[in-house]
């Protein structure tokens, strides 16, 4: 199922010539290049009201700072998937909000930053 999933990833985001991502258990962003990434962030808790519109925020984000399309796309979905593991960290995954993946953002942000050189 993977495979099928990687393959049709790759072949929308050659259509549309756009970063494509496929949410689903691990999601996949494909570029019309044929690059492929595999997120492995996130849990089922995220399947919830709100989510996906956090998602696109945080995309939204990414792009007007005048990130790549592919990069923010991977960037995007790590740091949603990370905001939703820590809050399911918090919370247990049947408790987890779209406010709480909002929260941890916040908190994961300044985080990363100091991370960097």
């Amino acid at each position: 199922m993977q495979k099928e999933a990687a393959a049709l990833t790759l072949e929308w985001a050659a259509r549309l010539q756009a970063a494509f991502i496929c949410k689903g258990a691990r999601t996949l962003v494909g570029s019309p290049e044929g690059r492929l990434y595999m997120n492995l962030t996130g849990n089922s808790g995220m399947a919830t009201a709100g989510s996906g519109d956090v998602l696109t925020g945080i995309l939204a984000g990414l792009s007007a700072q005048g990130m790549h399309a592919f990069d923010a796309a991977c960037a995007g979905v790590y740091l949603h998937g990370m905001a939703g593991d820590r809050a399911a960290h918090k919370k247990s995954e049947y408790g987890v909000t779209a406010g709480d993946l909002t929260l941890e953002l916040e908190a994961l942000f300044p985080e990363l930053l100091k991370k960097t050189p």
